[in-house]
């Protein structure tokens, strides 16, 4: 700006020169000064498009940062870590977080698709290979759960998934994120062993019920004949009311015991329907 602004000037003091010199040289005077005025504004505006550049610059860097401590404060609060292949080199980058994850110690700049290999369980090895190769052959989404082996010789459980990504030069990179879901599987196991231990008290309460009923229901059948044979007999009045008190009290009994025996029977899906 300095250099411009200098430039106007000098040739604003050669119009003024020329004007001590040759008063007649009015024409070369005007020239010179518009020449000034127009180097002094071009000089101006630079400096202003250099400041506004630096200032979209410094304000694209920190939204850039902000976004990236975003990005990276939700992936430590998941704790899931982030790995990069090239698909060309076989060169692997794993973050800190996917490093712990898989219990890799052993500290080096780039990894190799062997190192993913070993820190994989012998039984799951195999099968997590296939599916990384599987997408990277179709382009389809990478996901698989698989088990490591820690140094200390924890197992735990983890869940990984990618994708190809294809930059502009064509290259192709997988890029994917590893998490762990041992506790998430313990969960779901201690669930499953709930549900099948409810529903196992489930049966034999219905297994009880079904027999209580049945071996109730045998003398009640009997009582209730007893009771018919006494009233088919001249009895007194009294005796007759009675009796018939009792059989009645004994049918609404015999109905609830039939009640709770094909209540059980539900229970144990062991309804029969039939078309009546």
């Amino acid at each position: 700006m300095l250099g411009g602004i200098s430039a106007g000037l000098g040739l604003a003091a050669g119009a003024a020169l020329l004007d001590a010199l040759d008063p007649q040289a009015s024409s070369i005077r005007t020239v010179l000064a518009m020449v000034a005025v127009i180097a002094a504004v071009a000089a101006v505006s630079l400096v202003v498009y250099r400041e506004r550049k630096k200032s979209a610059l410094r304000a694209r860097d920190a939204e850039l940062a902000r976004m990236s401590w975003r990005l990276d404060f939700a992936l430590s609060a998941s704790n899931v870590g982030v790995w990069d292949v090239d698909l060309t080199t076989d060169s692997l980058i794993w973050d800190d977080r996917a490093l712990a994850l898989l219990g890799v110690t052993e500290r080096k700049g780039v990894y190799r698709e062997a190192d993913w290999v070993r820190a994989i369980h012998p039984d799951d090895r195999a099968r997590a290979v296939e599916a990384a190769n599987r997408t990277v052959e179709s382009d389809e989404r990478f996901a698989v759960d698989y088990r490591v082996v820690r140094g200390d010789g924890e197992v735990r459980h983890i869940r990984d998934t990618a994708a190809v990504y294809r930059a502009p030069d064509g290259a192709r990179r997988l890029v994917g994120l590893i998490w762990d879901v041992t506790q998430d599987l313990r969960r779901q196991e201690e669930l499953e062993l709930r549900r099948a231990e409810a529903e196992a008290a489930n049966v034999t309460k219905s297994r009880f019920l079904a027999t209580m009923s049945h071996e109730i229901r045998t003398p009640m059948t009997g009582v209730l004949g007893m009771l018919d044979l006494m009233l088919d007999d001249h009895l007194p009045e009294a005796q007759r009311e009675r009796a018939a008190i009792a059989r009645a009290s004994a049918r609404s009994l015999l109905q609830i015991l039939n009640d709770i025996l094909e209540f059980s029977r539900i229970e144990a899906d062991r309804v029969d329907l039939r078309r009546q």
